[in-house]
């Protein structure tokens, strides 16, 4: 019983990974032939997302930032789609529909630091081979 479940576990991820590959083959195909035939581009989106929605996997940020929420076009900056940036927000616009959305921006990433990294440092002061930091005791 448990044989099975993994397999059908494994064949679902599968599945997946498939449906993430075909949906960006479709943005591409896209954007690739928005300038000829603007329904046909629609007609790759709208698959996309139905394929998306039908194997319940999430489209990749940098593709859905440029697919409309509201009418689902694709979005071609100076074509159909107008880009601001106000108030630490990146503002889409779309021509086709009158909507806008909106996407946080900031200029400053934080860097994170990891708590492996933290614990090294650590270690390396304890034993005294960490003199970088100029702390007392530490030779």
């Amino acid at each position: 019983m448990i044989m099975a479940k993994s397999r059908h576990f494994i064949k679902k991820i599968k599945i997946k990974k498939q449906a993430i590959k075909d949906i960006r083959k479709l943005f591409q195909d896209a954007k690739e032939s928005y300038k000829k035939n603007k329904k046909k581009s629609d007609n790759l989106l709208r698959k996309a997302r139905r394929l998306s929605l039908k194997h319940k996997v999430k489209i990749p940020v940098g593709l859905k930032r440029i697919m409309c929420k509201n009418c689902y076009k694709l979005l071609v900056p100076g074509d159909n789609c107008r880009i601001r940036v106000a108030r630490g927000k990146v503002i889409y616009y779309c021509l086709e529909c009158k909507r806008f959305m909106r996407f946080p921006f900031s200029k400053k990433k934080k860097k994170k630091i990891s708590k492996i990294y933290i614990l090294f440092i650590l270690i390396l002061l304890i034993r005294g081979c960490f003199n970088g930091i100029g702390i007392a005791g530490a030779k």
